[in-house]
């Protein structure tokens, strides 16, 4: 028996309006679950009203000192993933700092119960406040 519901349909993230006013989704399983993880790890904890404890802590460790940094965003990410997302298997986190942007990327690996498996890269934060913390730089894939 799966946990995971079938039919399930899901609002498609970007979040997009058609000019009929009709609101993007989609039945795509591995999406639906892209877009969880980047919504609990984009989501800083205290960001939502109604779930102050929702999301991931890793944006605001950007002001530790980078050795440090590492090891506590990887660990703030399996922390969100343990207690948000208990129908995936978190796999592997690696944190990384991009020199030359001075941007921090978290690349995770996961499977879902379908034993499908998925590796994304999110954008966390420019370190050196030259890029402000914006939604494109939060959803990029590659």
């Amino acid at each position: 028996m799966s946990l995971i519901p079938v039919n399930e349909i899901a609002i498609s993230l970007p979040f997009k309006v058609d000019s009929f006013g009709t609101i993007s989704a989609t039945v795509d399983q591995g999406k639906i679950w892209q877009d969880r993880v980047r919504s609990v790890i984009g989501t800083a904890v205290g960001e939502r009203v109604y779930r102050p404890g929702y999301g991931c802590d890793a944006a605001n460790k950007i002001y530790e000192s980078e050795e440090y940094l590492m090891g506590t965003i990887e660990q703030d990410i399996r922390n969100a993933f343990q207690r948000f997302l208990p129908l995936l298997s978190l796999n592997s986190v690696e944190v990384t700092l991009e020199d030359e942007t001075r941007t921090i990327f978290a690349e995770v690996t996961y499977a879902t119960a379908s034993s499908a498996q998925y590796l994304i890269q999110v954008g966390i934060a420019s370190i050196d406040g030259t890029n402000t913390l914006q939604e494109d730089i939060l959803w990029q894939n590659q």
